[in-house]
């Protein structure tokens, strides 16, 4: 079973009670009703409502693998550093170095998404390999045209949104750029499936794997699911 990494499910829940903790110290602080809302965010500064939204949309982001908030982290922590600074210089219920622990604690916890292997996922699908749907071992026939080349060769395996084409690392497909877009007819038994695509992988033999590239669809003109069930049956 493939189980998405426990980063991707804890950061959206943490950025969410970070959203909603704020209106809470308040509700605690001030002896407040919960559900008096109208008493809390008489309470909260325009910037401690900024930072609920911001928490809120990381929160969002994070779960939707949205790239943009590697722009708005650096902004996030300086409005959080300003905001714990005044609440611990001007206020009188966290001390200086209380709030100056808490900046520090937030900056690692947005460093966290830094790290090569959480920054890749959020750049490069093919890095997001628990929403992978199944493959299916098929060989069939390709034909697949580069800028330069017309290449015929054969599938490994299909999945609904991708193939793996079998190729030799000193034949052009293997040589081609992942920005290219490459054109594809899958020759199936009885019709042609053209399609479009982009190579995201490319892979020397491994166990039962062969030589060859990945090929992500970005189009497909045709029943490519309904074959595949088919295949399956």
């Amino acid at each position: 079973m493939k189980t998405k990494p426990m980063f991707f499910t804890l950061m959206p829940a943490v950025f969410l009670v970070l959203a909603i903790a704020m209106p809470l110290q308040i509700s605690l602080i001030y002896k407040i009703s919960p559900l008096d809302f109208v008493g809390i965010f008489s309470k909260l500064t325009p910037l401690n409502i900024l930072l609920m939204v911001t928490f809120g949309w990381v929160s969002y982001a994070t779960h939707s693998f949205d790239k943009r908030l590697f722009v708005l982290l650096p902004l996030l922590n300086l409005a959080v550093f300003a905001n714990n600074y005044f609440v611990g210089a001007f206020g009188q219920d966290f001390s200086i170095l209380e709030t100056s622990l808490s900046s520090t604690a937030f900056l690692a916890l947005s460093m966290s998404f830094y790290s090569k292997s959480i920054y890749r996922v959020f750049n490069e699908k093919n890095f997001r390999w628990w929403q992978s749907v199944p493959r299916k071992k098929l060989a069939v026939p390709l034909t697949i045209y580069t800028n330069a080349n017309t290449i015929k060769t054969k599938s490994f395996d299909v999945s609904e949104t991708g193939i793996f084409a079998v190729s030799d690392s000193d034949l052009d497909l293997f040589k081609a750029s992942k920005e290219q877009e490459l054109e594809l007819c899958i020759h199936l038994n009885d019709q042609v499936l053209q399609c479009k695509g982009k190579i995201v992988r490319k892979a020397m033999s491994k166990g039962t794997y062969p030589e060859g590239v990945g090929i992500q669809f970005s189009k497909v003109d045709g029943d490519l699911p309904g074959w595949l069930q088919s295949q399956a049956a």
